[in-house]
Formats: structure tokens, sequence, C-alpha cells
């Protein structure tokens, strides 16, 4: 049965500690810790060649265990909900499946029954994530047949102990022909900076969280800052509709989010809300929702500045590139998206800092597409940029 579960926000001190202490964990500690020391590089916390399926709907959520689990040697697959993640493991083998409980569509519990239904996922390890520190979560994940769970925010040290408590790394297979590592952030020559301190942000926590990689955490931020931006309107509808289930998983999705960038305040208060929507009468919960309002928006303001910043600097530091300069830079981005190569992110981003302001809509959707894994999505725009310059693609614009 589950012996154990991580929370998010994860960090790769706590994700380890679960998957390798996992008979030794206290399974009533709640509090949050990270270490500030990376551990994908120590070989006892290596995964090489997992083949894992993360089913996880949150997009910042499902980046941030991305690079934790890929920079351990892991090979990630992502599914958005349960139903995906049915369909994955009906289509493929996988050796562990890391399950978040809580998702539109289908759920955790539902999908994991479905594919505990067929004889041959008798064996496969699924382990829980869950933001549900309560005492029925650790009864309801066994019921629905998940081995183990981890609880969120997640400590990567506590995911790793869990998972190797599960499977056993296979460093051979991670090169194996067919299996493709996931796409990692890269953490080299970033243009943009990372503030020492952001308000309303751990940054210590949320950089541990990342192994330390500024590329992707802001990154993360500003996927936030965008995302949840609108997010308080759309609770306080939810409320005035009483629609109160939508409303309690929109809370707890900003409590999960806010945990794995360690905006701790707004985790606080969207935990606070959430467990509200619960116990208390709707209308009793106005007060707390100003209070969550206040502090999502002081810290999004904050991660604005810093865009801008680096805006600013980027826009000093570059000049306005010819069409003859941005030509091999282009058809380098191109022929990556053409053979779905997942690192192609240097090569994107080489491509936005040629062309500058121009074809930011464009960027904004090429970038939205790979980082979703979308190769195919990614083309139109492509395209779009080439014939507007007169840029050929060596036959992929006819494709």
């Amino acid at each position: 049965g589950i012996q154990n579960f991580l929370m998010k926000p994860i960090n790769q001190s706590l994700l380890f500690d679960t998957i390798v202490n996992m008979f030794e964990m206290d399974k009533t500690g709640m509090t949050i810790q990270s270490s500030a020391c990376p551990i994908n590089g120590t070989e006892e916390y290596r995964v090489d060649g997992v083949h894992i399926l993360l089913v996880e709907d949150n997009v910042i959520n499902q980046e941030v265990a991305t690079e934790i689990l890929g920079s351990a040697g892991a090979l990630v697959e992502i599914a958005n909900n349960g139903q995906e993640a049915i369909d994955a493991v009906a289509s493929k083998p996988y050796d562990l499946v890391l399950m978040d409980l809580q998702m539109p569509v289908m759920g955790g519990y539902e999908a994991t029954k479905h594919i505990r239904a067929e004889r041959k996922n008798q064996k496969l390890p699924i382990i829980a994530m869950t933001a549900h520190a309560m005492q029925g979560v650790e009864a309801e994940c066994k019921a629905a047949g998940m081995n183990d769970y981890v609880s969120k925010p997640i400590d990567p040290q506590n995911l790793f102990s869990t998972i190797l408590k599960w499977v056993k790394p296979k460093p051979a297979a991670s090169g194996a022909a067919g299996e493709t590592p996931q796409k990692r952030s890269d953490n080299t020559t970033a243009e943009s900076k990372l503030p020492v301190q952001i308000p309303g942000i751990d940054m210590d926590k949320g950089l541990s969280r990342v192994g330390g990689n500024t590329k992707l955490y802001l990154k993360l931020l500003n996927d936030y800052a965008t995302g949840y931006r609108s997010f308080i309107d759309d609770i306080r509808a939810a409320i005035s509709e009483q629609r109160l289930e939508e409303a309690r998983r929109l809370a707890h999705t900003l409590k999960g989010v806010s945990g794995n960038i360690s905006a701790n305040e707004v985790f606080s208060i969207s935990e606070q809300l959430e467990k509200a929507l619960t116990a208390t009468p709707p209308e009793e919960c106005s007060q707390l929702l100003e209070k969550l309002s206040t502090a999502l928006h002081s810290v999004i303001d904050a991660i604005d500045a810093v865009h801008e910043d680096n805006k600013e600097d980027d826009a000093g530091k570059q000049g306005l590139a010819t069409v003859a300069e941005i030509e091999p830079i282009l058809q380098q981005a191109a022929q990556k998206i053409w053979t779905d190569d997942v690192d192609a992110d240097q090569a994107i981003a080489d491509l936005k800092q040629a062309l500058g302001t121009r074809f930011e809509s464009e960027m904004r959707e090429i970038e939205k597409s790979v980082d979703g894994f979308d190769f195919e999505a990614a083309k139109e725009p492509i395209r779009k940029i080439a014939a507007e310059l007169n840029i050929g693609l060596d036959g992929m614009d006819h494709e």
C-alpha cells in the first residue's frame, strides 16, 4: 500500500529523500524544506533510463517536475489529465507513473482504477502527488490502487527516494533507440538576470526546486504572472455563481503553482481559502479572497518589474538584425522543429533575439508550442515569418 507522499511545490532535496528513504520518512511531516545543493549529479540519486509518465494538468508544475526528473536522467512523458494517462499507458509501457489527484476531465483516483483494471498494469508502480496532507488521503490512494504517494510541494530528495523504492536506474537505457530524453532548460549564458530578491517570493527555495536553473526559473515566474493575472476574478465568479467545487479547485491550483515558485504568502492564503470553501459559507470567504488578491497581485507586479528591467537591458544590447543575418538562424530553428528536436530551445531563443520586437505574437506561439512538445503547431508561425522575410526553408515550407 501507500507508504509515503510528496507535496508541491517540488524541490530536489525532498524528492530524493522520499524516494530513497521511504521506510524512514515521517509521514506526518508537512514542513516544506529545500536544499540549495543540487542532487541531480549525485550517483545515489540518479534515475537514469527510468521511463516515467507524469500526469499533471498544470504547465508550470509540469515544467518543474520535468526539470527535476530529467536532470537526474529520467525519460519523462506528460499526460494532462487522467484520461490521457489511461490512453498513454495503453499505448506503451512505462516504468512508473506519477499521478496528480485533482485534474480536469478525469482525476487521479479514477484514472488509477481504470489502469489497474488491465491485468498487464497490476505491477506498474503508481505514485500519487497530492497537496492534501490529511489522514484519509493515504487510505484513498491505496484503495484506488496506488503504490505510494508524495506530498506537494514536492521536495526532490523525498521524491527520488520514493521513486527508487519502486524502480531501479537503467543507465544503458537512457540512450536507447526510440527513447528521447525530455527537453531540459539550459542555465548557461542566459541574457535575462534574476535579481537577488523579489518581494513575496523565497528565491533560494524557488531556485533549489529547479536545481539552480536561473533561466528556467525566470520563465516559470513570467508564466506565473501571465497565467494567473486574472485568476482571482475566476475564483470570485465561481463563488458568486455557487460553483463551489470549481472555486475550491481553482484555489487548489493556485496553491500548488505558487508553492512551486515559492510564492509562500500566496501559497498559504490559497490553502486557507481552499479549506474555507469546504467548511465555511461562501459569503464569509470574501475577506480571505481580498487578502489573496492583494498578495497575488503584489507578487505579479514584482515579477512584471523584473521582466521589464530585463526587456530594457536586452533592447540596449540588441541591434536590429538584417534578413541575411536572420536567414541561417531561422533555418536552424526550423530544422530543430521539423525534426521534433527536444533541444530546440536555444535555436528558438537565438531566433527571438535576432527578430527583436518583430513577430512577437508568432514567437510566443512557437515558444508555447515547443514548450508543450507540439512541434507540428510550431511550424505554421515559422512558415509565416519565413514568408514575410522571403526566406526559404529548404523544402520544409511545403511539408
